[in-house]
């Protein structure tokens, strides 16, 4: 036998499990999304205070950062402090 159409105008039942694991996701999901758009942001600071003071590269403390021409994101790693700096 067939499955049942729905009738027009009615949800499906909620099944708690699943509609509890999707809500947890959205909420996941919606913090990465806020948390990658300050990422953004903040590497568009930092490629502008790169570019004001005219640096492809910069290296201190452990930080390293690049810019490559003609890419819009700054490239950085961070490792343990060089002791000679």
């Amino acid at each position: 036998m067939g499955k049942q159409s729905r009738i027009p105008g009615t949800m499906d039942p909620k099944h708690e499990i699943v509609h509890d694991a999707a809500e947890e996701y959205i909420a996941k999901r919606d913090l990465r999304q806020a948390a990658l758009k300050e990422e953004v942001d903040a590497a568009d600071v930092l490629l502008r205070a790169m570019t004001d003071a005219d640096l492809d590269a910069y290296s201190h403390g452990g930080i390293q950062v690049t810019i490559t021409k003609g890419k819009d994101k700054p490239k950085v790693t961070q490792s343990e402090e060089d002791p000679n700096e």
